[in-house]
């Protein structure tokens, strides 16, 4: 399957049902507009990597919810969340400086 990305393309192999890939590189291509359209780089490397942390970011507040229902917190899976703040924040502080620059 052909997948094209930040102006690169490249082919995937997945025992996965294309139209599953397809939604989810739909899914991400969309996350990365958002991304694209709030914060003032063209660096694609920069935006993919926000878009992949808004993602993540989704991920790790549904699974809270989740667990919030039945109880259950991971520690490991807490400490996930804690570098991936850290990880957002550095982005984020990283981006501002870039913009101060310009």
């Amino acid at each position: 399957m052909r997948i094209d990305l930040l102006g690169t393309s490249f082919t995937i192999q997945s025992d996965e049902d294309p139209a599953y890939v397809r939604n989810l590189v739909g899914y991400y291509r969309d996350k990365l507009t958002e991304v694209r359209e709030s914060v003032s780089t063209n660096d694609e490397l920069k935006i993919a990597i926000l878009g992949a942390l808004t993602v993540v970011d989704e991920l790790f507040k549904e699974r809270h919810r989740n667990r919030g229902a039945s109880g259950a917190e991971g520690s490991s899976e807490t400490d996930l969340q804690v570098i991936t703040q850290r990880l957002i924040d550095t982005i984020d502080s990283a981006l501002e400086d870039d913009e101060a620059a310009d």
